[in-house]
């Protein structure tokens, strides 16, 4: 199922802020760090993926989550930020971990990747957000992509839901 909302809410606001904040942390002291940004995006599509809907892979490259490549289209009159939310139930085969991209045209956000579980053979939920600054106005592709830590060990992706923020 795929979802519009079109929001200004204050809670809102204070994610983005956070965000600001978390990138600003993730990308001090490094010699390509990318400015702390503020942005108001205030546009949201939700997808999300009914109960057993399970996504499975023993890749140790990242291949695309099915069911997750979601078409935005960023409006403006200048470049600004789309900010993506994953959330799963997720599990691993023992001592394998899930590891979980997010691209944006081909392009990673920020982080360009993170573990997302480790050693869990049971589902748990799991959340991540990635930001992507500088998108112009567009049509643009989102995707999930996803990988186990071991080849021959399988990573699992359970229901999920997607969260894209985006410039109206």
């Amino acid at each position: 199922m795929t979802y519009e909302i079109t929001t200004k809410s204050h809670a809102r606001a204070g994610a983005i802020a956070i965000a600001t904040i978390v990138l600003a942390v993730l990308t001090a002291g490094r010699a390509d760090a990318t400015t702390a940004f503020g942005c108001t995006p205030s546009k949201v599509k939700v997808v999300s993926q009914t109960p057993n809907t399970n996504r499975v892979t023993s890749s140790t490259v990242f291949v695309d989550v099915q069911q997750t490549a979601t078409q935005i289209v960023q409006g403006g009159k200048s470049p600004g930020c789309v900010i993506v939310d994953f959330s799963a139930m997720v599990d691993t085969d023992p001592n394998v971990a899930l590891n979980l991209s997010a691209s944006l045209d081909g392009a990673s956000g920020v982080p360009a990747s993170t573990q997302l579980i480790y050693n869990s053979t049971v589902f748990e939920a799991r959340s991540v957000s990635f930001v992507f600054n500088g998108v112009a106005p567009g049509t643009h592709t989102v995707k999930l992509r996803f990988h186990s830590s071991q080849s021959g060990q399988f990573v699992r992706i359970n229901s999920s839901n997607i969260i894209i923020h985006y410039v109206p």
